[in-house]
Order: structure tokens, then sequence, then C-alpha cells
């Protein structure tokens, strides 16, 4: 935007009385979003997804998620367009271990899609993630617990080795902690069970047209 920058080892100094030029800037797409579109392929019978936007090359962190899904069954590839999700069949891991250390806001996604496909795991890394929106570790064992599930965790990690022969089916409508992304990691879930959520608009803070693309799915 034209603003003169000066960079250096104790940060970034931008002197006053500038003005901003007249400019198009093409912002990248939030790759932590594709986590709950990965989620919801993984846990489709049969699914295919395009996002729009999104380029093969890129500087955020959260782009390694597509590659987390991939045991999973989640198979990718970039066109033109963007990036397409695809469902392939897949033989069920025997135990998968990740470090979400530089990646936590796509651990709720995960941790959903290993859980309801049954793969014994465990993720380290989750430092942050008790001190986000809501404690995202606790939000996870509660809502999970409403399936029969029980999380083991600690303050950086959480993992899951066994599972009960049948999951619960929830009875109640399931808080979203007021976080937005406690809300479209639940969204998935729906391919499996019936799913109420209350405050759902609480994805307005990050993704205000998620439910309108949910919607969209055939």
């Amino acid at each position: 935007v034209g603003f003169e920058v000066e960079l250096s080892t104790k940060g970034v100094v931008i002197a006053p009385g500038q003005e901003a030029s007249e400019t198009v800037l093409l912002m990248e797409p939030d790759w932590s979003a594709v986590a709950f579109w990965c989620e919801a392929v993984a846990l489709s019978e049969s699914a295919h997804i395009t996002l729009l936007g999104f380029k093969e090359e890129s500087l955020q962190g959260d782009r390694k998620v597509i590659q987390y899904f991939e045991p999973l069954g989640v198979q990718y590839s970039f066109t033109d367009q963007g990036l397409e999700l695809k469902k392939v069949p897949s033989l069920a891991p025997g135990h998968l271990i990740y470090n979400l250390i530089g990646e936590p806001d796509v651990a709720q996604a995960l941790v959903m899609s290993l859980v309801f496909k049954r793969i014994p795991f465990e993720i380290n890394g989750l430092y942050t993630l008790r001190l986000k929106e809501t404690d995202r570790i606790t939000a996870l064992e509660e809502v999970l617990n409403a399936f029969g599930v029980q999380l083991e965790s600690t303050s950086s990690s959480v993992r899951c080795l066994s599972y009960p022969k049948l999951f619960k089916k929830p009875s109640v409508a399931f808080s979203t902690y007021e976080d937005h992304r406690v809300a479209m990691s639940l969204a998935p879930v729906s391919v499996l069970f019936d799913i109420s959520l209350r405050d759902a608009s609480v994805v307005d803070k990050s993704y205000p047209e998620f439910w309108k693309h949910w919607s969209s799915l055939k």
C-alpha cells in the first residue's frame, strides 16, 4: 500500500503521517478452515469438494493439514480453480501420532475425524489449545463424552487408544463454547449423527459464510 517500513531485530517501525496508496491486494484464503472440509470428506462414504483460491505454494503453516488427513482417506490435488479434496479407499491405520505445535488450529477437526473413524491416536504440541477462545481440550473431552468416548489429556496433548463398541447418540444440543472452531468441527459429524448446536453463529468470527457453504453440499 506504499508505506515505508523499517525492520530491525527489535521489531517493525512504520513512520507516522504516511498515506496509503490505492491498490488491489490478493489475499490468500485461510488454510486452517480447510481442516473442517477435510473432516467432512474423511467422515463421508464418498465426497468430492473443490475449495476455490487455494494454491499449492503457501507460507501458512496450516497448509500441512491436507497431509495430516491423507491417512484418513482424504486425497488432495491442485487445479486452476483451487484445492480438490476427494474421498478414496484407505486401510485403517493402526495408530497415528501427530505433533501440531505449529498448527494447533486444525486439532479439533483432526480429533473428531480420528475418533469417528475409530483410529487410535495421540496428538502432541497442543500447548496453546487451552488458552484459545475456550479451553479447547476440555471442550473436546466434553463433546466426545456425549458420544461415549473418553479422551486422555495433558496440558498439551490428547489421545484415544480405544473406543466403545457403539457410539452413543447425542440427545441434547451441543454448546459451541463461544468458539467458532468448536462449531465448525461438529458440523461434519452430522454426516453420521443428527447434530444440534446452540449459538451456531459463533462461526462469524473467522468464517461468516461457513453455514452457507455447508448447506451447498449435496
